[in-house]
């Protein structure tokens, strides 16, 4: 009889154990399923209606999933294999001095979910990533904590996931989101500068040697615009500069050119157009275009312009180029409060501004070009004063476009 309650006892410790893995796993998958449910109900997500104020006629923003962290400030780089990796930024649970994630993601455009990446080996913010020709993400300047410039050199490599350290840069070196200069030099070499072209340096993807390459220009701070028949153009001030490599050091740039014009737009953006021979300058007062074969400008009237008090005004992300020929502008008004979508309509010398109806409710995202006239748009901040900053993801596509990814 003894033997017997013994078993019962166990018996009995072991229904209950396994009650309370049943319990739960049952409360594990209700939660889950409760978020699936808010994941599809809880506005904006919702797109079920073929009209709203953040897509018509299926242009605009489409809901595609969310990150692991809010962030603003990150990178989000498209990988080969078609996944996003967002690197960085900070957020509403790192506001305390402002500093930086470490932490990284892969978001999958086609499931909407993200799955953590390795740790960087440093927090950033305000940094730079780019695509390597080979695969990997070289990733490079911006913010540690507050405004300490991160001098760490790091590298990605999506074939085994894992990052590692290429080198620490001098103090001179710092480099920000708005150093946005990179190009390959020969087959395995990028060159990169701070301030433009202030400091250049040079990165080989084989031997994973950085050298030094110091370029004292005129001015401070210089622009990348683009590069057309191997010349470099950069806004610098009041002009547009040329650049060339050096014949004799192609880890130097000479500037070949530069067009003066006391009367040019401040606090622009602008792109190549679709011909390669024009640039399209958009500024908050009005719009221009820059010829590079007759060196002249030619301006719409005043009050033409973007409405735009972002703090992203110089980055060159911020406008697009379409397969129409059109230019895409994200925007930023209002604190912050929202971004909205203007196409610019560039006819000979005529320039047209059509405001898009849509907009979305948070601003200063970080946008990744897709291809094929779509625009990942991650993150964001809402109100300024109240650091609100979202995990949500998006996508903009332009009409014509297939449904977007799900």
């Amino acid at each position: 009889m003894l033997k017997i309650k013994g078993k019962d006892k166990m018996l009995k410790k072991l229904g209950i154990i396994i009650l309370t893995i049943i319990v739960i796993f049952l409360i594990i998958y209700g939660i889950s399923y409760i978020q699936i449910i808010l994941d599809k109900v809880r506005a904006p997500e919702n797109y079920d209606a073929p009209d709203n104020e953040y897509h018509k006629n299926g242009e605009g923003f489409y809901y595609v999933g969310y990150m692991l962290y809010n962030r603003i400030s990150h990178t989000a780089t498209l990988l080969q294999d078609g996944r996003v990796y967002i690197a960085g930024g900070t957020g509403s649970k790192t506001y305390k001095g402002v500093e930086g994630y470490k932490s990284t993601e892969l978001f999958d455009i086609k499931t909407g979910r993200s799955m953590p990446g390795p740790d960087m080996h440093s927090p950033r913010r305000e940094h730079r990533a780019f695509l390597l020709k080979d695969g990997r993400i070289l990733i490079y300047g911006g913010y540690v904590d507050g405004y300490m410039p991160n001098l760490l050199v790091e590298l990605y490599d999506p074939a085994t996931n894992t990052m590692k350290i290429i080198d620490r840069l001098p103090k001179d070196y710092a480099m920000f989101d708005k150093d946005n200069f990179i190009d390959y030099v020969s087959e395995h070499e990028v060159m990169f500068g701070a301030r433009g072209l202030y400091n250049l340096v040079t990165y080989n993807t084989k031997t994973e040697k950085i050298r030094y390459a110091s370029h004292f220009c005129h001015t401070s701070e210089n622009y990348y615009i683009g590069k057309i028949n191997e010349v470099y153009y950069f806004y610098t001030g009041y002009s547009i500069d040329k650049f060339k490599r050096n014949h004799k050091n192609k880890y130097m740039l000479t500037k070949v050119d530069t067009t003066e014009d006391r009367d040019h737009l401040m606090r622009y953006r602008s792109i190549f157009l679709k011909d390669g021979e024009r640039i399209l300058i958009v500024s908050i007062s009005n719009l221009g275009i820059y010829n590079i074969k007759t060196k002249k400008f030619t301006y719409t009237p005043e009050g033409t312009g973007i409405n735009d008090v972002s703090s992203e005004y110089l980055a060159p992300k911020n406008l697009y180029l379409l397969s129409n020929g059109h230019v895409i502008a994200f925007s930023t008004p209002d604190e912050y409060n929202a971004v909205n979508v203007s196409e610019i309509v560039v006819n000979g010398e005529e320039v047209e501004v059509l405001e898009k109806p849509y907009m979305l409710p948070y601003g200063v995202g970080v946008k990744t070009d897709l291809g094929n006239d779509r625009i990942l748009y991650s993150g964001g901040q809402r109100y300024r004063g109240l650091y609100d900053v979202t995990n949500k993801v998006y996508i903009w596509k332009s009409k014509g476009v297939k449904d977007a990814d799900k």
